[in-house]
């Protein structure tokens, strides 16, 4: 929990202490999506006033998800790759990266470009035509999709990561990884 203090020095109470810890709340939620107590000092020396309120908020601002494919790989024609975005996770405001929040996170791997040609006709060189021609792209909605090519070239592969915000919105964020395939040597 982070703790905030903030000190507000006026010549007269514009504000009722309720409404400045609100005012407060809402000029802190952008710096903070945890949970922070706040303490707010009104303080008004012409008339001897002094004042201090605490309240213990959670900042309104939707979590930062945060997508990583991994490293880069190469492999031989059909080799099985494994594919890692188990980095992926929310973003704290400590700048860490919780990658086991609750509710859980989703992962949707997809094709996104490659040398296997459109084969179904849809305009896109995707996972289907990738299967059609013989490659594999299994496990696509866990951190860990397993990828084989069936020809030699580069393929991109995209990591979609899906998390629920404060107030049931989907968040999501996208990654790349390539994946070199070449043919094993003879």
């Amino acid at each position: 929990m982070n703790r905030r203090v903030i000190q507000f020095h006026a010549r007269r109470p514009a504000l009722s202490p309720c409404a400045s810890i609100a005012c407060a709340a809402l000029l802190l939620g952008g710096l903070c999506g945890c949970q922070t107590l706040l303490s707010i000092a009104i303080i008004v020396p012409s008339a001897q006033i002094s004042l201090v309120e605490s309240a213990l908020l959670d900042a309104a601002v939707a979590p930062a998800i945060f997508a990583d494919a991994g490293d880069d790989a190469l492999a031989t024609v059909n080799e099985r790759v494994i594919l890692d975005a188990s980095a992926s996770g929310v973003l704290l405001g400590s700048g860490s990266v919780n990658t086991d929040p609750t509710p859980p996170l989703s992962f949707a791997w997809s094709l996104v470009g490659g040398p296997i040609p459109d084969q179904d006709g849809d305009g896109d060189s995707d996972a289907a035509d990738l299967i059609a021609a013989g490659g594999r792209l299994d496990f696509a909605d866990t951190p860990f999709a397993q990828f084989s090519g069936p020809v030699a070239g580069i393929y991109t592969l995209r990591v979609t990561v899906s998390g629920t915000g404060r107030f049931g919105e989907t968040i999501t964020a996208t990654d790349s990884v390539t994946v070199a395939v070449f043919d094993a040597a003879p």
